[in-house]
Order: structure tokens, then sequence, then C-alpha cells
């Protein structure tokens, strides 16, 4: 993942990997929790091409990551594909880890 300012250089967004299958899943999260450290929780999803069933769990061991933090964060997962939102939809977990559409 990659840090790129967001939102009028306010809010800061890391860009995901242009996959999120089972190959990429572990080295995202690990990643991604590096990133709550500093207190960043959210990710662009838009350049993502490539996912499964295993880069949802990623997402949602993500957002579940966010909220043990101390104070609780809370993931933002923006421009999701139509695709990986139906595939969350279908696992009944969208509504965990995309804000409302």
């Amino acid at each position: 993942m990659t840090n790129t300012l967001g939102d009028a250089g306010q809010a800061r967004f890391a860009a995901a990997p242009e996959r999120l299958t089972f190959a990429e899943a572990g080295s995202f999260l690990a990643a991604y929790r590096a990133g709550l450290a500093g207190g960043e929780g959210s990710v662009d999803l838009g350049g993502l091409t490539a996912f499964d069933s295993a880069g949802v769990g990623a997402l949602v061991a993500a957002a579940r990551s966010a909220a043990a933090c101390s104070p609780p964060l809370t993931a933002r997962f923006v421009n999701p594909p139509a695709q990986l939102r139906a595939l969350a939809d279908l696992y009944g977990v969208a509504e965990l880890i995309f804000a409302p559409a």
C-alpha cells in the first residue's frame, strides 16, 4: 500500500494494491495494521483490479483491527469496485467494511 493525500490534503488514504487475492491478503493486512499504528485507517480501493474471498476476508480483518485500536478507529474503504461490493454483499459483510452506497 502506498500513502497519498486526499480530500484537499487533509485526510490520508493508502492506495490498495492492484490485486487483493489469497496471495496478497496477508501482506495487505500487515501493511494496513502498520498504518493503524500511525492513526491511518483509510484505504482507496479504486485501483483494485483482482480480488477474491480472501481479499474480502482481509478487509473484514482490517476493519476489526481498526475497531480494536485504543481509541477505536473507523476503517474507511473508499471507491470499491462494484464487483467487490457485490461479493461483500453476498457474504453479508458489506456494511462492516463499506460506508453505505
